[in-house]
């Protein structure tokens, strides 16, 4: 008997399986990507296990030896619960990429940081620095040459701003009240404070060829935001001041008075609205800052009793 042949329809019912195969495919190729994007993530990049040994040993009291071994025998997520500086780390890839007009992306360079299996990124971001390692560069668009300390400076500056922002809480813990001064401007809370965020960008830099001199960087900051050499200290010109007429007005109170009045003025970018009304509300909190401030960035013992007393009833 003759066999009766099958309708054309029919066909696509003979491919289901081959469908089935291509997709069980699929499928696995996305789980072996999934599987190798999760094995990068937890890699502990060069960069990165150098910022992490230097925060062990800094921050967290392990030896050198302590803090190298932890480093080569721990994930990225471990690394990262005992240190967290990847927030920190990505400002500071943000702003590098951004105030040394690197042609790599802040991503690109974040993820060689961190992650650290392309050194085509470092290598593509020291050719584009190339040209500051003598110490100076024109920066994009302007005519003047600027000393790369003062870029350093700014990439710091960005990263304590960003701090502020994230940190408002810190403002208000009665257990941290002597460093209210951290959420002024870079320039006004003291080179020891204002550099201590070199732990995340001295590593970067250095990998991409830029050398800090810490004793260039301080001869900026004493001048920073204004170019070196410049005799105007910005915000700080009246904080020593004990003029006036009869030679009485305490050492700070200018300042304070100033802090309080316009406390944008003083505080760093990334200072919320609810520290500035805080600060404009209250003669305390302002003087007491201003100590902090005598302290920390002048050197300075300053009399917060005498300082009240100027702002409730003396004149500039």
């Amino acid at each position: 008997m003759e066999e009766t042949p099958k309708n054309n329809s029919e066909q696509p019912a003979q491919l289901a399986p081959d469908m089935q195969s291509l997709a069980n495919l699929a499928g696995q190729m996305g789980n072996v990507g999934e599987e190798a994007e999760k094995e990068h993530n937890q890699k502990v990049g060069e960069v990165y296990g150098e910022i992490a040994k230097n925060a062990l040993v800094k921050r967290n009291g392990m030896s050198e030896e302590e803090a190298t071994e932890k480093v080569a025998n721990s994930t990225f997520d471990e690394l990262e619960g005992m240190i967290g500086a990847s927030g920190s780390i990505k400002t500071a890839c943000e702003s590098i990429a951004d105030r040394l007009h690197l042609s790599v992306t802040e991503s690109e360079l974040l993820d060689a940081v961190l992650h650290g299996d392309n050194d085509e990124i470092f290598e593509e971001a020291e050719e584009d620095v190339d040209f500051i390692r003598n110490g100076a560069f024109v920066d994009s668009g302007e005519e003047s040459l600027e000393n790369k300390e003062r870029y350093i400076l700014d990439i710091l500056s960005d990263i304590h701003d960003n701090w502020c922002a994230e940190n408002e809480a810190k403002f208000f813990d009665g257990y941290r009240a002597e460093k209210r001064y951290q959420f002024l401007k870079l320039e006004t809370i003291g080179f020891d404070e204002a550099t201590s965020d070199l732990l995340f960008v001295e590593p970067i830099l250095k990998k991409i060829g830029i050398d800090i001199d810490i004793e260039n960087l301080e001869e900026q900051y004493n001048s920073y935001p204004y170019p070196i050499n410049s005799d105007h200290l910005g915000i700080l010109d009246d904080f020593s001041y004990t003029g006036g007429d009869d030679g009485s007005t305490p050492m700070g109170a200018l300042f304070a008075k100033k802090l309080q009045n316009n406390p944008s003025e003083f505080l760093s970018d990334g200072a919320s609205e609810k520290i500035k009304n805080i600060i404009q509300s209250s003669y305390n909190d302002a003087i007491a800052i201003t100590e902090q401030v005598g302290k920390h960035r002048m050197g300075e013992e300053v009399d917060g009793r005498a300082i009240f007393a100027y702002m409730l009833g003396g004149e500039e």
